[in-house]
């Protein structure tokens, strides 16, 4: 696991399971958290079917579009 504080995340390509970073760093990720803060922002190139998840509403929507069986 790596933290890399102060550097911004400037895009992912979640095909290739890779994001990079505002100094071109491109940091190769398992499994990924996108923690934005006070706000929900989405990233560039952030494809559809991503959702944020901060209120109550936006749990439901998300139930909403779950399929039983499916991982998350």
């Amino acid at each position: 696991m790596e933290l890399r504080l102060g550097v911004p995340a400037a895009t992912l390509a979640t095909a290739q399971r890779v994001v990079t970073l505002a100094d071109d760093i491109r940091v190769p990720y398992d499994a990924l958290v996108v923690a934005t803060g006070v706000r929900a922002r989405r990233m560039p190139g952030c494809p559809e079917g991503v959702h944020v998840l901060r209120t109550l509403s936006d749990a439901v929507a998300l139930k909403e579009r779950l399929r039983p069986g499916r991982p998350l």
